[in-house]
């Protein structure tokens, strides 16, 4: 095999890797981590703060305000219970964002199925809270009143974006061991 036969096959390697790379993502999940709470009624302490994730199918767009935000899934923690959309039907998400697409305000309030447990999160113009009860019944057990969180958000890559780089990669290796059998390439 030639040398120019390899370079090429390369190129088309390398292609196919860079390609992938800049290929779209699957989903977008924002993840919340909020302060400790400076209100805490047991079985809350104020070691413990809301954390949580938001999935949604792409990215929020640049200067958005989203009412009523449908996630393809989410999982809030209050240091002592997990809300997720496998125990948790009454949800509300609104969401605004900035210039490049970050959450800057929110509401997020999650209620289990029988309303007895809450996890509630908002930042905006008026109000900042952070607040968890394990008993609607009672009042607010575990609160932040100051302080709010912060949001990162991170992106998951296709399917088919993995399949495209092990092909790449794959298509490399295939060559260079064809390119060495046919003593094209010197193995130091």
């Amino acid at each position: 095999m030639s040398v120019h036969r390899l370079a090429v096959g390369l190129l088309i390697g390398l292609g196919i890797v860079g390609f992938s790379a800049a290929s779209a993502t699957a989903a977008a999940v924002y993840t919340y981590t909020g302060n400790v709470y400076t209100t805490a009624v047991a079985p809350y302490t104020t070691k413990q703060k809301i954390t949580g994730t938001l999935t949604f199918a792409t990215a929020l767009g640049a200067n958005e305000h989203i009412l009523n935000a449908d996630p393809e899934s989410f999982s809030f923690s209050d240091g002592v219970q997990t809300l997720d959309n496998a125990n948790s039907d009454a949800i509300g998400v609104d969401l605004t964002t900035n210039g490049r697409g970050n959450i800057i305000n929110w509401y997020i309030l999650i209620n289990t199925e029988t309303e007895t447990q809450q996890i509630w999160t908002e930042n905006d113009e008026v109000t900042t809270i952070d607040a968890a009860t394990d008993n609607i019944d009672s009042d607010v057990e575990g609160a932040n009143f100051d302080d709010a969180g912060t949001w990162v958000v991170t992106s998951t890559p296709e399917p088919a974006t993995w399949a495209m780089v092990l092909l790449g990669f794959g298509g490399i290796g295939f060559m260079l061991r064809h390119a060495r059998r046919n003593g094209a390439v010197a193995v130091a």
